[in-house]
């Protein structure tokens, strides 16, 4: 690149561009320029012909612009629209005459501007010599774009970026140059904007702040994730609750034994795989066993044990992570954690190498599914399973009122979803079809999987053995065969309390009895206020 002097730059400029006398070197498309100067830059500039065809092989193009004072002139941008039937252009050189100062600039280029040539970029920079003044180095980035977990977040738009510096801009540069055949598709990262009109704000273009301190934004990230998932888990630690911890490694359930021991290879169904929440503040609670009243599970000088409910060494503190596992650290002496190695015994983490430790666990809530209760089908950390006006069912719908559900049980394990927002409309698989249309037959009959590795459900047809609700990358629910890809996971929360409504009944039902056996209208009335007095003190 070669400049005659270097002056302060404004007003009128004469263009001269030489198209490339390679094959096909000319172009249909629309040339534009931009000008970089020390004060500011020009808008871009599009470069137009009436009297004969513009930019073709060989040809010298010459043109008259103008800019205001942009100062000292350091770069230019080039490119062009990629319209028309031929698009792809290749340039052989630029000059540059400031018509106010008569000062000169020549640029060799020698480039194509193609989608189907070279590194498929359609506008390119280049910097101008000035005397006495640096050259700017050309600068390549590679640009690594996450797309986020949230159901329907991937697009078949082009995505363009801009990187804006002390130098001015790069303009607008579109993304299409990924290593995977598909581009931007969901499920890369979290920490999601939409870019939707239809999403959040609307927005479709966003301004991004660059982060020199990668580390600590890796950490407010992770703080970030493991709040959110926090508030989708949280429900599960209310006081009441009976829960399940599964340990992915050992493959077994937290057991708590009479004797006090305690270790992670139990059954599902083993009775002292049980845990009732019985103190919760905040993220921190009591696990008392389920079978053995008296013993809750407790970290005891970093050894995990059965101790007397209420002491300080029982109480834990949950902390969940963005795969949606917990870890239960002491409140009494943190950062020591309910740890087992791969035999499911207990252990400390200097007692083995990490690959054979676990202090993460899956948990489960028993009995979510009672009838009547009324449940939330999270798709993700912010959607659930949601009706549409038309009937269809999607994945991408608000945690709102309108993605609730009333369970209809069945028989164990099989249950039927009706909306509760719009009544008598039911979950149904029909006819290669997954939607909300159902009136209540056996098309609606769902048997309810328990995904271990997640606390997710899946749910399997009935009358359809082996077809499951499933959702397309776009959230429209599907029947769909059962893979392991997440498309066939629910993750439900509980909205109204169906523990209530176990206990209410189990004592109705004794109330019942006792007037039937008594005869007396005074004993029904005392048991109606036991009964609010014990509700009141389990929630």
């Amino acid at each position: 690149m070669l400049c005659v002097t270097c002056a302060s730059v404004g007003g009128n400029w004469k263009v001269s561009i030489v198209t490339s006398d390679l094959p096909n070197a000319g172009t249909s498309s629309q040339i534009y320029i931009t000008l970089y100067g020390q004060h500011r830059s020009s808008a871009p500039i599009y470069l137009y012909g009436t009297d004969r065809p513009r930019f073709q092989d060989g040809h010298k193009d010459i043109f008259t612009i103008t800019v205001g004072d942009i100062g000292t002139l350091f770069k230019i941008r080039i490119g062009h629209t990629n319209s028309g039937l031929s698009p792809s252009w290749c340039c052989k050189e630029i000059q540059l005459w400031n018509m106010n100062s008569g000062k000169q600039f020549y640029i060799p280029v020698q480039r194509w501007m193609a989608r189907d040539q070279e590194d498929g970029e359609i506008c390119r920079e280049f910097p101008v010599l000035n005397k006495g003044q640096p050259i700017l180095p050309v600068t390549i980035y590679e640009v690594h774009v996450a797309t986020g977990e949230l159901w329907n977040a991937g697009t078949v738009a082009n995505v363009y970026i801009s990187i804006y510096g002390e130098k001015g801009d790069t303009g607008s540069r579109q993304l299409f140059r990924s290593k995977n055949s598909f581009s931007f598709l969901r499920g890369q990262v979290s920490d999601e904007k939409w870019l939707d009109q239809e999403e959040d704000d609307g927005k479709i273009v966003r301004e991004l702040y660059a982060r020199d301190n990668t580390i600590i934004f890796a950490r407010q990230k992770l703080e970030h994730n493991r709040k959110e998932t926090w508030a989708a888990e949280s429900w599960k630690f209310m006081k009441g609750n009976t829960l399940q911890f599964y340990n992915r490694l050992t493959g077994g359930f937290v057991r708590l034994h009479p004797d006090g021991t305690i270790d992670a290879i139990g059954e599902k169904t083993d009775k002292y795989g049980f845990f009732d929440v019985i103190v919760s503040k905040g993220n921190i609670c009591i696990f008392q066993s389920h079978e053995i009243r008296h013993l809750s599970l407790a970290l005891d000088n970093g050894c995990v044990t059965g101790m007397a409910s209420g002491r300080a060494s029982t109480e834990l503190r949950v902390l969940y992570q963005p795969n949606r596992c917990a870890l239960l650290e002491s409140a009494l002496v943190p950062g020591h954690t309910v740890i087992f190695d791969r035999r499911g015994k207990i252990a400390s983490e200097s007692s083995a190498g990490y690959a054979d430790l676990s202090k993460e666990f899956v948990v489960f809530v028993k009995d979510m599914f009672l009838n009547s209760a009324v449940i939330l089908l999270a798709t993700s950390l912010r959607q659930a399973l949601c009706l549409q006006p038309d009937g269809s069912c999607t994945g991408v719908g608000n945690q709102s009122e309108k993605s609730y559900w009333k369970v209809h049980k069945i028989s164990s394990g099989i249950c039927m979803f009706e909306s509760v927002k719009n009544a008598r409309m039911y979950l149904r698989i029909k006819e290669g079809q997954c939607d909300g249309t159902g009136t209540g037959d056996i098309d609606c009959h769902f048997k309810i999987k328990k995904n271990l590795e997640n606390a997710s459900i899946s749910l399997e047809s009935t009358k359809s053995p082996g077809l499951f609700v499933g959702l397309q990358s776009d959230g429209q629910a599907k029947p769909v065969i059962y893979t392991k890809n997440g498309n066939v996971f629910f993750y439900p929360r509980v909205i109204k309390c169906t523990f209530t409504l176990k206990y209410y009944c189990h004592f109705v039902l004794l109330c019942d009895i006792l007037c039937l056996v008594s005869d007396n209208f005074t004993i029904l009335l005392l048991s109606k206020f036991l009964l609010l007095g014990f509700l009141w003190l389990l929630f």
